[in-house]
């Protein structure tokens, strides 16, 4: 099967979860539906881009993510990528990558410079 998500960036909404916790917080949930059209599979990892911020995360495929769009838990992957306007729901550019989920760390050191 031609993974298309390989050669292109999509747009999908992206719904920060306020109140869900997972034991991994470098997670992002696809519904099914997006994943099907785009290819992607549990475990894959997204690259996340909202304006110049830039995050990876891993993939799990889930019917709690809202319809055709994403849900990531409410964590500083969330915050970093949220803004005082849009701090519960954004529209996001996604596409498979090559790299490793981003760390907690990463994202500390970022914040600090």
């Amino acid at each position: 099967m031609l993974r298309i998500s390989k050669f292109m960036k999509f747009e999908a909404e992206v719904v920060v979860a306020r109140d869900v916790i997972f034991e991994n917080d470098s997670l992002i949930l696809v519904h099914p539906n997006l994943a099907k059209i785009y290819g992607l599979r549990d475990g894959n990892v997204l690259e996340i881009s909202r304006g110049d911020k830039i995050i990876n995360l891993r993939v799990k495929i889930s019917e709690k993510a809202p319809e055709n769009g994403c849900l990531i838990p409410n964590n500083i992957f969330a915050s970093y990528l949220c803004d005082t306007q849009n701090f519960k729901r954004f529209k996001a550019f996604l596409e498979l990558s090559d790299s490793k989920a981003t760390e907690l760390e990463e994202i500390i050191r970022r914040l600090r410079e």
